[in-house]
C-alpha cells in the first residue's frame, strides 16, 4: 500500500520529475530549432537526418512495453537517474561526433535512454505521487512544467548560439557544439540533483507482487480491463491533435501565401500555449469525476475548431489565423496535459501500472508511424487544400470518437 504523504512530500518530487522531463528530450529533438546547423555541422543530408529519427522512432515503439515492465520491476528513481546520466554522456559524445556511424550509435542509444528506461518510469512516478482524485492536476503540471523548462532552455540555447556565432573567432568550439554542451550540462546537473533529492520509492511489495503474478498473467489482467482500452483510445486520438498542429506552418504558407517568417511566428506562438493549456486543463480537472468530462469537452472542441480552421476562407487575416491556431494549440495541449490521468479511472494495481503505461504507449503512439504516411498519401491524391482538409478531417473525426470514449469513462 502507498504510504501517506503530506503536500511537500508530493510537490517537491513532482517539481524534480518535471525538471528532469523538461531537460531530457530537447537535445534528442534538437532539429526542431537547429535543423540547419545540424545538417551543416555534421555534413548530413536531410534524408540522412530523417533516417536517424526513423531509427529513434522504431526504438521508441519497440521499447514502450518493456519500459513498462522495467518500471514495475525496478525503482523508478534509479531508472530516471540512470536515464538522465546516460543521455547526458551521450550528448557529450554528440558534441564531438564526426562520423555517421557514431551518430547512428548515439541516436540508437538515445532511444534506449529516453524511451526504455525513462518514459514509463516517469509516468508511473507521477501517478504514484498523485493523491486519489487529483491525478489530472499532477499530469497537467508535468506537461505544462516541462513545456516551460523546454522553452527556457531553448531560449538560452538560441541566445548562446547567436553569441558564439558572432564571436566565432574567439572560441575553438562550433556554435552548435556549445548548444549541445548546454543541454548536456543541464542533464548532468539534473542527474545529481535527482539522485540526491528525489525520494526513493518503496518497491519491495511491488516487486514481490509483479514477480508472483508473472508477465503473461499481468498482460491478461490488463487486456480484460475495458476501461483501459477506452483510456488507450483517448490517448491515441488526443495525441493525433498534436500531429495536426505540426502541419500548421506548411498549411498557412501554402493556402494563405503567408511568408515563412509569419507562419513560423504563428507556429511559435502556438507552442507557448502548451503550459497554459496543460495548467488550465489540470485546474478544470481537479478531481477524477470531472476528469473524463473535461477531457471529452476539450477533444470535441479541438475537433470542431480544427475543421473550422481547415475550411476557413482565404480572405482571413494573419491575426485571425493566429488566433485559430493558438486556440487549437491551447486545446490540444490541454488534452495532452490530462489524458494520462485517465488511467486513474481504470482500477489498475500499482504493481501493474508501469506495464499498463507501456501497453497504452505501444498503441497510442502509433500515429508517429502512420500519420506521416497518411499525410503524404492524402496530399498526393488531393494536392493543396483538399488534401489538408482530408488530413485534418481524419484527425478531427477520430477526436470526436475520442471525446465519446472519454464520456464513457465518466
Amino acid at each position: 500500500m502507498r504510504q501517506p504523504m503530506n503536500r511537500m512530500q508530493r510537490h517537491f518530487p513532482l517539481i524534480l520529475l518535471t525538471l528532469a522531463a523538461g531537460a531530457i528530450y530537447p537535445v534528442v529533438y534538437l532539429r526542431q530549432s537547429f535543423e540547419g546547423p545540424i545538417l551543416e555541422h555534421f555534413a548530413l543530408s536531410l534524408a540522412q537526418l530523417n533516417e536517424l529519427y526513423s531509427l529513434l522512432g522504431v526504438i521508441f515503439i519497440a521499447s514502450y512495453l518493456p519500459s513498462g515492465w522495467l518500471a514495475d520491476r525496478y525503482s523508478v528513481k534509479h531508472l530516471i537517474v540512470t536515464s538522465l546520466f546516460a543521455t547526458g554522456l551521450l550528448s557529450i559524445g554528440f558534441m564531438f561526433a564526426s562520423h555517421n556511424w557514431q551518430l547512428t550509435l548515439i541516436y540508437g542509444a538515445w532511444g534506449v535512454s529516453t524511451g526504455l528506461t525513462f518514459w514509463a518510469a516517469l509516468i508511473k512516478a507521477v501517478g504514484l505521487l498523485a493523491p486519489k482524485q487529483q491525478e489530472g492536476r499532477y499530469y497537467a503540471f508535468l506537461e505544462g512544467g516541462r513545456g516551460l523548462v523546454e522553452a527556457l532552455l531553448a531560449t538560452m540555447a538560441l541566445g548562446l548560439f547567436a553569441l558564439v556565432s558572432h564571436y566565432t573567432d574567439l572560441t575553438k568550439m562550433a556554435p552548435l557544439q556549445t548548444v549541445i554542451g548546454l543541454y548536456a550540462s543541464a542533464l548532468i546537473l539534473m542527474t545529481f540533483v535527482t539522485a540526491y533529492y528525489l525520494p526513493s520509492d518503496p518497491k519491495s511489495e511491488l516487486l514481490e507482487r509483479t514477480s508472483a503474478t508473472g508477465l503473461l498473467t499481468a498482460l491478461g489482467i490488463l487486456a480484460r480491463n475495458r476501461s483501459l482500452w477506452l483510456a488507450t483510445f483517448c490517448v491515441l486520438t488526443g495525441y493525433q491533435f498534436l500531429w495536426a498542429t505540426y502541419s500548421f506552418a506548411g498549411f498557412l504558407q501554402s493556402e494563405w501565401s503567408l511568408t515563412a517568417t509569419t507562419a513560423a511566428t504563428i507556429a511559435l506562438a502556438k507552442l507557448w500555449t502548451r503550459p497554459l493549456g496543460a495548467f488550465g486543463a489540470g485546474w478544470l480537472a481537479r478531481s477524477t469525476p470531472a476528469l473524463a468530462s473535461v477531457l471529452s469537452y476539450l477533444m470535441v472542441s479541438a475537433a470542431i475548431l480544427l475543421i473550422v480552421f481547415s475550411l476557413f476562407p482565404r480572405s482571413a487575416t494573419p491575426l485571425t489565423l493566429a488566433f485559430l491556431a493558438m486556440s487549437i494549440g491551447l486545446l490540444a495541449y490541454g488534452v495532452r496535459g490530462i489524458y494520462w490521468a485517465t488511467l486513474s479511472t481504470c482500477d489498475i494495481a500499482d504493481a501493474h501500472k508501469g506495464l499498463a503505461i507501456g501497453c497504452v504507449s505501444l498503441i497510442a503512439f502509433t500515429p508517429d508511424i502512420y500519420l506521416p504516411i497518411l499525410n503524404t498519401v492524402l496530399l498526393e491524391m488531393w494536392p493543396g487544400r483538399a488534401g489538408h482538409v482530408a488530413y485534418f478531417g481524419f484527425i478531427a473525426g477520430a477526436g470526436l470518437l475520442g471525446g465519446a470514449a472519454a464520456r464513457r469513462l465518466a
